[in-house]
């Protein structure tokens, strides 16, 4: 009885081994964008389909995608780039206000 048990778990096991061998495996590779406009540039701006549409990088100051990246290097000194900051505020003034330097009274 055992070299019957044992021929049948052998034929049972190739039999599976050969069908997991032999089944389609689904393919999981994800084509590259396919137009300029695809969504897929936004993860790959810089593939070379996706360089001159919606979501390719900024190409210069006056490229309309410095709206959306205005911190860019690229878009520095165009009309999207961010403001200037502010000039910094005068140094405080020595002595006590209204007074002149040297006079009594300042400190």
């Amino acid at each position: 009885m055992a070299p019957r048990v044992r021929a049948a778990l052998t034929t049972t096991t190739l039999g599976l081994a050969i069908m997991v061998a032999a089944a389609p495996l689904p393919a999981y590779a994800t084509p590259g964008p396919t137009s300029p406009n695809d969504p897929r540039c936004i993860a790959e701006p810089d593939d070379a389909m996706c360089q001159t549409g919606i979501f390719s990088l900024p190409n210069g100051p006056a490229d309309p995608q410095c709206v959306a990246m205005p911190a860019d290097p690229v878009c520095a000194g165009g009309p999207y780039a961010l403001p200037t900051p502010p000039p910094p505020p005068p140094p405080p003034m020595i002595g006590m206000p209204g007074s002149m330097p040297g006079m009594p009274g300042t400190i």
